[in-house]
């Protein structure tokens, strides 16, 4: 899983920057392209930051809870009693955001 995300991004990142520096001047190719990377970089961080918290722990009235981001992503005490993962949950926090990317 880690390895298809990793050809999902090479794939991404570049075809977006080219994608939208073929809409602009020659001159602001290299700007577009910066841009292109950093809000791929902001969604992932953001992805981290919050939304894996509040997807991936329960405890919240309609969707999870914030305990990830207040406790630190190594903390046991937010994972569900008996809880099996298959995945490493650094697999899983590293895939989801790419569809949003």
């Amino acid at each position: 899983m880690t390895v298809a995300t990793a050809f999902v991004l090479m794939m991404t990142i570049p075809g977006l920057a080219l994608f939208y520096s073929g809409m602009v001047r020659k001159k602001n190719v290299l700007a577009t392209m910066a841009q292109s990377l950093a809000a791929v970089a902001m969604i992932s961080l953001l992805w981290v930051a919050f939304g894996y918290s509040l997807t991936c722990v329960g405890g919240g009235a309609l969707i999870g809870s914030l305990c990830r981001w207040r406790t630190g992503s190594g903390a046991a005490a937010c994972w569900p009693a008996g809880t099996c993962w298959i995945l490493p949950a650094a697999s899983w926090c590293i895939c989801r955001p790419v569809p949003a990317a």
